[in-house]
């Protein structure tokens, strides 16, 4: 408990850290506004017993009893028209800054993927985290909008709490005292959610795998042609009737819950304005008092609700962020350690090589051994499954091998970068992609981070053996100064290969 207390609040600081780093500017404004108007409805409730007091006080001369309502009635519309304005402006506020850090978590999401080993997406359960992670990446961002609510619920709950000491103590202890049991229903029923969401995750990929065969371009042909169509509908529907059954379960469980839950408060709040009934009754109170404490009443059922709900969700979202913060920490087995920089391959060679691919137990290459030297000209042939991509991958350092030693040019490609390696080799995987880019950019997609240069371009197209048009020759812009498109077939020609040395 006191770990979970710990790294609940390690969140929750986390969390406003990244509420401050997306938009200094936009966070403070939030935070006024919201403050601001949680005043509303008990400034609302004052005036308005005002008014009723001074309606109901036949004692007061006509004239002074017209100034104090026409005074309270001004008063009560600027509050509205301020109100109105403010609720206008944190809409816009609280999307802009919505989006500014889902953006950034995104980003932090895609730089860490990135960064792991090509192996995760072999292994289905790395790879099942990895789609966890993008599910569960939403609960930072979530957290981060709580922690607002979380604020405004406290400020309404002090306020409210010292508005009501003045009529009753004890107001505010018998609310909470009621309120408490749904604290622990919402946790217990967000636990069982979020275990089913995990425990349903390798299903969700199946479902989404099938719908990407049934809407996707890849499968148009192969659906057309076999008609298979009613094959994975069939399947589609059947998966999904499965994950609706159970997530239905699971919804109706704790709406039921919830509603018993939240229903226990109002037998409090019901005490507390029989009481200010009969204190009006015995004249100790105004009719005014009646709807002005039942204003602060009900802000401070408000207020704590808010608070506790959304300390429910934070107990929620800190369930999945200790999971997401263990993916964050994933560090890749491929280590850029390498110092020395590779310019031009002379030799390769292979030295009693063996790899198995993690998670597995049959040896793809046992002990290899060959040497290709600089203008050779070599074709690996074998049955599929035979390891000639194998080889490819640890030559390219997606793999380490298990055993032996991979060397270029009489140095262990450990001992080279990562980009300086990676740079020196022109590679077409069979499950090659193409990039939908202009052709400057298709052909460049190899150094992003440098200017696009057409002679680099059209020099790695002429080694590619680009078919260049009869009397157009290799020119990237038209006279209005915009990129050409040229056709998919030429667009094949070039790849990810004439991009690189």
């Amino acid at each position: 408990m006191k770990m979970k207390l710990k790294s609940f609040c390690r969140h929750c600081v986390k969390s406003v850290q990244l509420l401050w780093t997306t938009s200094p500017f936009l966070f403070s404004m939030r935070l006024c506004i919201e403050l601001a108007t949680s005043l509303s409805p008990v400034l609302n409730a004052f005036l308005t017993k005002l008014i009723i007091d001074a309606l109901s006080n036949g004692t007061l001369p006509y004239a002074e009893r017209a100034e104090t309502l026409f005074r309270v009635l001004i008063l009560f519309v600027v509050v509205q028209l301020i109100n109105m304005l403010l609720g206008r402006v944190i809409s816009l506020v609280t999307a802009n800054h919505q989006d500014l850090i889902n953006h950034q978590i995104d980003i932090q999401i895609k730089q860490k993927i990135n960064e792991l080993d090509i192996s995760c997406f072999d292994n289905p359960a790395a790879y099942n985290e990895i789609e966890n992670a993008h599910r569960d990446s939403g609960s930072l961002a979530g957290l981060s909008m709580l922690m607002v609510t979380i604020i405004k619920g406290a400020f309404l709950l002090v306020t409210n709490c010292l508005l009501m000491f003045r009529y009753g103590w004890w107001f505010a202890l018998l609310i909470t005292f009621f309120l408490v049991p749904s604290i622990f229903v919402d946790r217990h029923v967000a636990r069982k959610k979020y275990d089913w969401q995990r425990s349903r995750t390798i299903n969700e990929r199946k479902i989404g795998y099938v719908n990407n065969i049934l809407a996707g371009q890849s499968y148009a042909k192969d659906i057309r042609v076999f008609h298979s169509y009613r094959y994975f509908l069939s399947a589609f529907q059947n998966l999904w009737t499965a994950w609706f059954k159970e997530k239905r379960k699971i919804d109706r469980q704790r709406f039921v819950y919830s509603l018993l839950a939240q229903a226990a408060p109002f037998i409090p709040i019901s005490v507390i304005l029989f009481y200010i009934v009969f204190q009006i009754l015995g004249g100790s109170m105004t009719i005014g008092d009646f709807t002005y404490v039942n204003g602060i009443v009900m802000q401070f059922f408000a207020g704590i609700s808010m608070l506790f709900s959304a300390l429910n969700n934070g107990y929620e979202s800190e369930m999945r962020l200790t999971n997401f913060d263990a993916f964050m920490a994933w560090k890749p087995q491929i280590r850029n350690n390498g110092k020395r920089v590779l310019d031009r391959i002379r030799t390769i060679e292979f030295r009693h090589v063996s790899f198995r691919y993690p998670k597995t137990r049959q040896l793809v290459l046992q002990d290899i051994n060959f040497v290709i030297e600089e203008q050779e000209k070599v074709a690996l042939v074998g049955v599929n499954g035979a390891g000639k991509s194998t080889i490819i991958k640890l030559l390219l350092r997606l793999y380490d091998s298990e055993d032996g030693q991979i060397l270029i040019n009489g140095t262990d490609i450990r001992e080279y970068t990562l980009e300086s390696l990676h740079g020196a080799m022109g590679v077409v995987f069979q499950d090659f992609n193409q990039y939908l880019l202009q052709l400057d950019q298709a052909v460049a997609v190899s150094s992003p981070l440098e200017p696009v240069d057409e002679q680099r371009i059209a020099a790695a197209l002429e080694k590619a053996d680009f078919a260049v048009f009869p009397g157009v020759g290799v020119s990237f812009r038209n006279p209005q100064g915009v990129l050409c498109f040229f056709p998919e077939q030429v667009l094949r020609c070039c790849g990810v290969f004439c991009a690189r040395r």
